[in-house]
């Protein structure tokens, strides 16, 4: 049986922003992988929600870093244009957007 290999991108964050891009493989599986922002250690949970598709998945946390895991069926690309996402991070008893950005295929 063939390994399936999982595309690992890290977001380009700009500095002193809630800011991001992202690179994803059409129509494959993959890792997003951001950086916990600075003021954030106490992270519990993270999700990433895609506005113009529809999808929200769960993070894993570790390690200063918050990877998301994304599937085929997620269909990142719109046809319109980028697809827009926000970061919601739940830090000790409150929530907090850590990232808007867009995501674009490749």
């Amino acid at each position: 049986m063939a390994k399936k290999s999982v595309h690992t991108t890290t977001a380009k964050t700009r500095p002193g922003t809630d800011s991001a891009t992202v690179h994803v493989p059409n129509g494959e599986e993959c890792e997003i992988v951001f950086p916990v922002p600075e003021g954030c250690e106490n992270v519990k949970a993270a999700r990433m929600t895609c506005q113009r598709l529809e999808f929200s998945i769960g993070g894993e946390i570790s390690d200063g870093h918050i990877t998301f895991h994304l599937e085929p069926h997620h269909a990142i690309l719109n046809p319109a244009g980028p697809s827009t996402f926000i970061v919601v991070l739940a830090v000790e008893d409150r929530s907090i957007v850590a990232y808007r950005g867009t995501m674009n295929g490749f």
